[in-house]
Formats: structure tokens, sequence, C-alpha cells
């Protein structure tokens, strides 16, 4: 059967949902967590690689939980953000080269346990990106007889982001910059959509920097640690960066860098922040000083 469940991608790229059922009696808390949420690992065709990760189960649950694992293709949609867990053509046919150590199992409160992971890489395995999930997935089925029984379904899952030796393709391109010039309120934003065009994932950096007025004291920058974000082999990815202390009154040079694969693309420009209830008196003033003048005019004429 096709999976397919979109989520958002929490930081780095880990997506879960839960479904609840409802019951007459008792209540069991059951989560699991994974870590790391996602892996990058670097393969060689022909040869065997060896992963792990963790599944946890938090002390203050209050039952056994039980789960499966499976190993399922994975992507981004481009669009909003989220996973896809469907199968993405060639850059998904890791899923056939993974075995792990076991399929199902179950956690005591506050127990973790290490699943290992190997990658038996064919020779004809081709260049570049390969990505798949290996889903933990709730398994809470038995259901007593002449009882109802709350149960909590979810699922979670661990990203491997892999990148197979050989002929890699590094290109891609940027459009729709994008700088605020006006608010009424929020943060000053920048945006762009990044394209990439090679054939592994690789990360667009965004940098963005906002001065005074007048002088060159930098209120933000983030120019020592330049926003990041992942982009999928041919796949398209729309990202911004805000200053999350924008002021609620001010005017503000900003300038906006966002780079991938050789591509650099500015922008700069003046932004005016103006709540508009500022804008509203303004506009009395205007109005006051406008309708003072005519009247004085006129008062003048009369005499």
């Amino acid at each position: 059967m096709k999976r397919k469940t979109r989520n958002t991608i929490l930081g780095i790229l880990a997506s879960a949902f839960v479904l609840v059922g409802f019951a007459a009696n008792a209540f069991a808390t059951v989560f699991l967590t994974v870590s790391p949420p996602y892996e990058k690992i670097s393969l060689i065709p022909g040869q065997s690689t060896k992963a792990t990760f963790k599944i946890s189960s938090p002390a203050n649950s209050s039952g056994i939980g039980k789960y499966k694992l499976s190993v399922s293709p994975f992507s981004i949609n481009g669009e909003d953000n989220s996973a896809i867990f469907e199968n993405n053509g060639d850059y998904n046919k890791i899923v056939d080269w993974i075995t792990l150590d076991w399929e199902e199992g179950e956690l005591e409160p506050n127990q973790t346990v290490e699943v290992g992971v190997q990658i038996d890489t064919p020779t004809d395995a081709p260049a570049g990106g390969q990505y798949a999930a290996i889903l933990v997935s709730s398994d809470n089925n038995e259901v007593k007889e002449d009882e109802f029984n709350i149960q909590n379904y979810y699922q979670i899952a661990h990203l491997i982001y892999a990148d197979v030796a050989g002929e890699t393709i590094r290109k891609g391109d940027i459009s729709n910059v994008s700088l605020t010039s006006f608010l009424f309120s929020g943060n000053i934003t920048a945006s762009a959509v990044i394209r990439n065009d090679g054939n592994v994932h690789s990360n667009a950096l965004h940098t963005l920097k906002i001065l005074p007025l007048f002088g060159d004291e930098e209120y933000y920058t983030n120019e020592e640690d330049p926003e990041q974000t992942l982009i999928m082999p041919n796949g398209t990815r729309y990202a911004s960066i805000s200053w999350d202390k924008t002021p609620p009154i001010g005017i503000f040079r900003a300038s906006y860098k966002v780079e991938f694969e050789g591509v650099k693309r500015e922008v700069s420009r003046l932004v005016i922040v103006c709540p508009l209830w500022l804008l509203f008196v303004i506009a009395l003033v205007v109005v006051v000083l406008v309708g003072w003048f005519v009247f004085g005019k006129r008062k003048k004429e009369d005499l």
C-alpha cells in the first residue's frame, strides 16, 4: 500500500501525526521519540555502510510502547516544505538497499534502544542523492474483548540523506528575490525561491543585514552564521529570513543576499515601518495644516 503523509518539517526535517480513538475505560499515554531526527551518509557503490539511530520512551510514559519499523521513500514538497513519504523515482532507490536489525519491538517507560541500519549500495548505484525515511509507527492494536480502549496512533521518522560517490552535478538558480519595503506591523522579511538542478541535496545560504537610516552601526546581521535551507535534487523551495526584533516604528536600510551553488542574488532598499495609527495621525496633521493654510489665506483675502 502506498503511504502518503504530509506534515511540517521541524528544523530540520522530521514528521509525525497523532490519531486518537475514544474510550470509556483506561487511558495510557505512550509516545516514542527518535534521535537523531535525520542523518547524512556518504555511500560508495559496491560497499556496505552501517549506521544507527535511537528509539526512546520518555519517563512519563504510563505504559509499554509497542512499535513497528518500516523503510519508506522520502522527498520534500517545495510549496509548503512538508515531508512526502512516496516514491520519487531515481532518488529513492536506497529504499531497496536498507536492512534493519529488526522490524518491531516494545519499550518500557524511560527505556532507549539503538537500531542498526545496514545500507548495501549496489555497484551500479547512480551518483548523487538518495533519500529514505525509517518510520517508527505505534503498534497498539491489542483490543480486549468486551472492553473499550483509548489508543494513540502515531508515526515519526528518522530521515536519511545519502550521497553516492561518482559524478556529482551541482548547479541551480535563484528567483523571486524579495525584501520588505513598507510595513504596518510585523518583521522585516526577505525571501527567495531556490531551484536545485543538480543530482544531490545542497544548502542555500541566506544573509540579512539591517542598518539605521544614518550611520553604519548594524542593528542586525547574520553574516557570520548565514541561515541555511536544504534543497533536494531537481527540487524547488521557497525560503525566507526575518529580523524578529523589528521595532514597531522606524526607517532602516536593509540588504539581503542568497547564495546557492555558485549563484548569488542581492537586493538592498530602504524599509519603512509605520503602524496604521501613526499613518492616520500623519494624515490628520497634514489635513489640519492644509486647512489652516487655506483658511488663513482666505482670511487675508477677506481683509
